[in-house]
């Protein structure tokens, strides 16, 4: 039965993924694989793209932020800053993305501070179209490509399969 319906979830929503790789408008700077946790931590926040879901814990998402902090002043990681001490500590996990809802300039910062924390391997990601405890439900690495070009740099993070799970524009010059 959970075939038939893997099979229907994925007419409904499966499409040709993008290749990782460069599509010959930037370079790639380097190239690297990180190995994820294999568990959702509890109280952790998660961002959901595209049929994945990022869980990156509480505390190393605070502590990425704090560390940003400490460099000339960014009014939105200031307002996040607020925002992360102003939630309730109830252990379940927190849609990131939310908190951005009422302030768009917080997204691009929660963007950067996830993809640090998944850079270093310190985050868990989930297919959510995959049922718990299948085979393929948790992504467990992934390889992350800086690109370079004449008027961005970025980078793609890529499942083992070669899919472009997410890309971040770091700096647009």
């Amino acid at each position: 039965m959970k075939a038939y319906v893997a099979a229907f979830l994925c007419l409904l929503f499966c499409h040709d993924a993008r290749s990782c790789e460069s599509d010959g408008s930037a370079r790639v700077v380097s190239k690297e694989t990180v190995e994820l946790r294999s568990a959702v931590q509890e109280g952790s926040f998660y961002y959901r793209v595209g049929q994945h879901a990022i869980f990156v814990d509480r505390h190393e998402f605070t502590a990425v932020l704090e560390k940003a902090l400490a460099f000339p002043a960014n009014g939105a990681d200031q307002r996040l800053s607020r925002k992360l001490h102003g939630l309730p500590s109830t252990g379940e996990a927190v849609d990131a993305f939310a908190l951005g809802l009422d302030d768009p300039s917080l997204l691009g910062r929660i963007e950067l501070h996830l993809a640090a924390l998944l850079e270093r391997g310190e985050a868990t990601v989930i297919n959510v179209y995959v049922f718990p405890g299948d085979s393929g439900r948790v992504v467990q690495t992934l390889t992350i490509l800086r690109l370079e070009s004449s008027a961005w740099e970025g980078r793609q993070f890529c499942t083992s399969s070669g899919e472009v799970l997410w890309e971040i524009t770091d700096v647009i010059v």
